[in-house]
């Protein structure tokens, strides 16, 4: 390769040379990757916000006492908007706007609470509401406690927005006497007897009336026979 006068030999091109990479850009000074538990945050506090202000109803459960060996039933309805208990009562203020969690706690003597629903069940609009049922079983005389638990959750997830205990009861459960059971039927073993009575005396009736005309034709029989 001839090099003209004044030029540098290692700046000229040889012909085997590979291009020249281009420059990479670099983040700006400061800027860093999305936190995703910064991300997750966010998004539960939007979700917190976004909830509304509810009502809780129920029915079921008005005795003063209850009775032991009993099934009883209980019955939860979560609104969007504010509804009347069924004794006239003004309902809980619960969260809503969201999946909202309903569950039943009892303690008592071999109580138990049995759940004829889903505990979880959207309440996303003020027009919405949803529905739980219980069988309630108090099988011996003394305390049973009842409370509600109503949860917001976020989403699908188990992550907890709001979380409440809107309702709270203790009753008392009495023992029903062993006897009871039979007292109600009573009357149907009065009626027994008057029946078995009234047929023992048709019986006596019927037998006269057969006896009688019998007897008759015997001694008339015989009267003939003599003759």
């Amino acid at each position: 390769m001839d090099v003209k006068p004044g030029e540098d030999p290692q700046s000229m091109p040889t012909g085997t040379e590979s291009p020249r990479p281009e420059p990479t850009q670099s983040k700006p000074t400061g800027e860093a990757d999305p936190d995703p538990q910064e991300e997750y945050v966010e998004a539960i506090d939007s979700a917190r916000k976004s909830l509304f202000e509810g009502s809780l109803t129920h029915s079921g459960l008005t005795d003063a006492e209850l009775k032991s060996g009993t099934t009883y039933k209980f019955v939860v309805t979560v609104s969007g908007d504010w509804r009347l208990n069924a004794d006239g009562s003004k309902g809980a203020s619960v969260p809503a706007g969201g999946d909202i969690g309903v569950k039943l706690q009892c303690s008592g003597e071999n109580s138990s609470c049995k759940a004829l629903s889903t505990e979880r069940q959207p309440v996303l609009k003020r027009t919405d509401q949803a529905t739980w049922r219980w069988e309630v079983s108090p099988q011996k005389e003394g305390r049973l406690k009842l409370s509600l638990r109503v949860t917001a959750y976020f989403r699908d997830s188990d992550s907890v927005l709001v979380e409440q205990s809107p309702f709270r009861r203790t009753v008392r459960v009495v023992a029903v006497p062993e006897d009871s059971g039979g007292e109600g039927f009573e009357w149907i073993g009065g009626i027994w007897n008057g029946i078995v009575k009234f047929a023992s005396e048709l019986g006596i009736i019927l037998s006269v009336i057969v006896t009688v005309p019998a007897a008759i034709l015997a001694l008339k029989a015989r009267g003939r026979s003599s003759a």
